[in-house]
């Protein structure tokens, strides 16, 4: 039996948020994914999630940091298409190397389904990389439909989404995955 928490993100998870970025992007470049460059995460990109209207989170497995993710509620890059208002978009979902394969990402979702709900809102959006075959089967069978592909700047991205239903508090989803 396992406790599991999730928490909001401050600047004392910033080592920990870091360090289950990098893992995931090696995992991704030495899979030949390319979606995460490794390069690209530092303690300045953990801030910036913890500031500018993004909410990190972090969930813990028995005290250890386990995965985490941010929700946004607004996300002009990708959407345009005026329905902003009714949507939580989600961003940077990774679980850790050592917690892979036990469910995290999907009780992580599930987590997120129920926040996002629980705020009103009546949608749940998320993106990855339009070649990364594997996530977005993940993602479509975790239930979100592909909304729109989209080809900028030298990459292309599926936008995904799903209706926000409450189903149960967050708090026993995270016992019940504890089991």
């Amino acid at each position: 039996m396992s406790t599991l928490e999730m928490l909001r993100a401050d600047e004392r998870d910033s080592m920990a948020v870091l360090d289950i970025w990098l893992d995931a992007a090696n995992w991704m470049r030495a899979q030949g994914i390319d979606q995460w460059m490794p390069d690209r995460f530092n303690l300045s990109e953990v801030a910036a999630c913890l500031t500018g209207g993004k909410e990190l989170f972090l969930l813990k497995e028995n005290g250890i940091a386990a995965g985490t993710f941010y929700i946004k509620w607004s996300d002009s890059l990708m959407w345009e298409d005026g329905r902003a208002a009714s949507a939580g978009y989600i961003h940077r979902l990774a679980v850790g190397r050592n917690h892979h394969g036990r469910g995290i990402g999907a009780l992580m979702l599930d987590w997120a389904e129920q926040y996002i709900a629980e705020s009103g809102k009546a949608m749940i959006r998320l993106d990855c990389m339009a070649d990364n075959t594997r996530l977005n089967t993940y993602y479509s069978e975790r239930g979100f439909q592909l909304v729109t592909r989209i080809d900028t700047r030298g990459w292309s991205a599926n936008l995904f989404e799903k209706e926000a239903k409450l189903r149960c508090s967050k708090e026993a989803l995270l016992l019940e995955a504890g089991g």
